[in-house]
C-alpha cells in the first residue's frame, strides 16, 4: 500500500505575509517512505533583498544564517534537476511553492526538469474529505512542527499516508516524539 509514494515538496519563503512576494529561503522534499529528505537552505541572491521579520521568527532562520550557511541557487537547482528529472513533486501550497521554485531557477539561469502539482490532485474523495483531520492527527502522533521545509514535507507526506490508511499508519507509526518518528520512518 505504501510502495508508490508521492515526492512531497515544501518551500519556506522569505515573506510569510504576501505569498506573491519574497524568495525561497529553504527547500525540503520528502523523498521516500523511510523519512529520507532533501533539505537545503538557500543563500539569498544579490537581487533578493526583501526580508520579513515574521518569517524569521516563525521559521527560526535569520538572513545572516542563510548568507553564511545557505547554498547558491544554481547549486540547488542543479541538484534538484539531478535528483528529480522529469518527475512531479507534490505540494500542499503548490502555487506559492511553484512561484518560489521559479524564482530559484530564474536566478540560477537553469531550466527546471521537474514540475510541481497540488497534492490534492492525487487524493481520492475519502482522502480529500479527511485531509484536515488527518493532518491534525499526524501532528498529534508525531509531535512535529512545520517550521522547517523538510519537516513540513514529511508532515504532508504523512498526512497523505494517514488519509489513505489511518489504521495502518497508526499501527506502523505509533510514536510520540520527533526522534521516535525518524526511527520509525527509517525502520519502515
Amino acid at each position: 500500500m505504501f510502495d508508490k509514494l508521492p515526492l512531497v515538496l515544501d518551500i519556506i519563503p522569505s515573506n510569510t505575509i504576501d505569498d506573491k512576494a519574497g524568495y525561497p529561503i529553504e527547500l525540503g522534499v520528502a523523498m521516500n517512505g523511510n523519512g529520507l529528505t532533501f533539505a537545503k537552505l538557500v543563500r539569498p541572491a544579490t537581487c533578493w533583498t526583501e526580508w520579513n521579520e515574521e518569517s524569521e521568527r516563525l521559521h527560526g532562520c535569520s538572513r545572516q544564517k542563510l548568507i553564511t550557511d545557505g547554498e547558491p541557487a544554481r547549486k540547488i537547482a542543479k541538484e534538484l534537476n539531478q535528483l528529480f528529472p522529469n518527475q512531479t513533486l507534490y505540494s500542499e501550497h503548490w502555487q506559492r511553492d511553484q512561484r518560489h521554485l521559479d524564482r530559484l531557477y530564474e536566478v540560477a539561469g537553469i531550466v527546471p526538469q521537474l514540475k510541481v502539482e497540488c497534492i490534492k490532485r492525487i487524493l481520492n474523495k475519502t482522502q480529500s474529505k479527511a485531509w484536515s483531520s488527518s493532518r491534525r492527527r499526524v501532528l498529534e502522533l508525531t509531535g512535529l512542527s512545520p517550521r522547517r521545509a523538510d519537516t513540513s514535507a514529511l508532515i504532508t507526506r504523512s498526512t497523505y499516508l494517514y488519509s489513505l490508511a489511518p489504521q495502518t499508519f497508526e499501527s506502523r507509526f505509533a510514536f510520540k516524539r520527533d526522534s521516535d518518528y525518524q526511527q520509525n520512518m527509517t525502520a519502515a
